[in-house]
């Protein structure tokens, strides 16, 4: 027998499911309301794999745990979940003081059909443990308080994750927001998870879709499609953004901490907004926990491509944050308006204070360019120029100023280029296919 069924566990029912290496067990259709619980010992190898074969639903209060090493649960349906008050995720790779290693959810949908409610506040899916993957799964349509995805982060040790392949989708504004749709850490520890390959898909539940609060994570090569924001860097150090895509995204990348790299990201039509928008934002920081935002310093920005807007932008959230940005590297950017390109001159600035600073009583930075009216290249009237904007809070917001001598005097390549660093049309037909997914109407 595979399987073991206790009487309750907190008022709830508890089925066990066991597997070995090398054993498939194939689920049921359904089950009531209470845990699914899967243990089990596999290999690497020989991995214990639990299948849902596409027929298997779980909703209203089922909830399903993974516990063990190398066990791979996959293709499971997740509808219209309804926690009771106090648990915490659908989904978990924990389970009491247990957790999940080197184990892998796969291939899942999680739907939230329109006009279901659920009142209470749990994440749909919780990763614990370490070398776990979540891959190939669907997340669309929650509208509960909660991140989608949370990533526990162990203080003592990295828990190398893979988040990849996934796709969320169709969140919608959430009062108070809290509905990331990816959260990693709570601001301590070093998590070391890659989140890979994603799609974000008009996601509107928090001004931080993919938040990173611990250090060492890698986000490549996901997609940003017409979302309210993207990448938060929101706390930790030494993370990387490379290779990423955002397009029709107001607030592409926040950041905070220090010693980040971006670099070969696409940026694609991100204006900078009356809020605190932009294609790239850099936080003014200060001491915690007054400012809540940490000294963002050592950054190195490179080889990314801004199209049609430029979007930089350096936010000061409120008077308890006084450390400005310093040591910002800019080298290799590319500016792109139609088919043109323009190199951006390479800079770095030492300190934003003194950079900009003067410019809040001297007007617009005599260096910057707009693109709205004339050539890129050339200097505009300071009527037409990118000026300062005050936030409705009263926060300051340096908007395309003059981040080093000529950084906003680009220079017109040898020619014509509407492939940017080779890939543009490989995005461009990636972006068609998420444009494609959608019903027709």
């Amino acid at each position: 027998m595979c399987c073991m069924v206790s009487t309750v566990y907190a008022r709830q029912n508890e089925i066990t499911i066991t597997a070995k290496a090398g054993q498939t067990i194939n689920l049921q259709p359904t089950y009531q309301d209470g845990i699914l619980l899967i243990r089990g010992e596999g290999t690497e190898k020989r991995p214990a794999i639990v299948d849902g074969r596409g027929i298997t639903v779980l909703t209203g209060n089922n909830q399903l745990y993974v516990i063990g090493k190398y066990i791979i649960v996959q293709n499971v349906k997740i509808l219209n979940p309804d926690l009771i008050k106090g648990i915490r995720s659908v989904v978990s790779f924990r389970y009491k003081k247990e957790t999940g290693m080197n184990s892998t959810i796969k291939n899942f949908q999680f739907i939230q059909e329109p006009g279901q409610v659920s009142i209470t506040t749990y994440s749909w899916l919780e990763v614990f443990g370490q070398n776990n993957t979540v891959t190939g799964c669907l997340f669309k349509g929650k509208t509960t308080r909660n991140p989608i995805m949370h990533i526990d982060v162990d203080d003592d040790q990295p828990d190398n994750h893979v988040i990849s392949g996934n796709t969320f989708t169709d969140i919608p504004v959430h009062p108070g927001e809290a509905l990331e749709c990816i959260r990693i850490g709570l601001g301590k520890g070093i998590s070391g998870t890659l989140v890979k390959d994603n799609v974000f898909k008009r996601c509107f539940g928090d001004s931080e879709t993919l938040s990173s609060k611990s250090s060492g994570n890698k986000m490549t090569g996901n997609y940003f499609f017409e979302c309210r924001a993207g990448i938060s860097l929101r706390g930790g150090n030494n993370n990387s953004v490379s290779g990423n895509v955002f397009y029709n995204t107001k607030n592409a990348l926040r950041m905070s901490g220090s010693g980040h790299q971006v670099d070969n990201n696409y940026f694609f039509n991100n204006p900078i907004a009356t809020d605190n928008g932009g294609a790239l934002v850099l936080m003014v920081g200060g001491p915690l926990p007054d400012c809540n935002y940490e000294v963002v310093k050592n950054i190195t920005i490179e080889s990314n491509i801004f199209l049609n807007y430029l979007g930089l932008r350096v936010l000061k959230p409120g008077d308890q944050c006084d450390d400005y940005p310093s040591n910002i590297i800019f080298r290799h950017n590319t500016f792109m308006k139609g088919k043109q390109a323009y190199d951006l001159n390479d800079t770095t600035v030492a300190e934003f204070r003194s950079s900009i600073e003067p410019a809040l009583v001297k007007g617009p930075a005599a260096a910057a360019v707009g693109f709205n009216k004339a050539a890129a290249g050339k200097i505009q009237p300071a009527d037409d120029r990118l000026k300062i904007g005050v936030h409705k809070n009263g926060a300051v917001m340096f908007s395309n100023c003059d981040f080093g001598p000529g950084f906003f005097s680009p220079k017109l390549k040898a020619a014509n280029n509407a492939n940017g660093d080779g890939r543009y049309n490989e995005i461009q037909q990636k972006l068609n296919d998420i444009r494609a997914q959608d019903p027709k109407k």
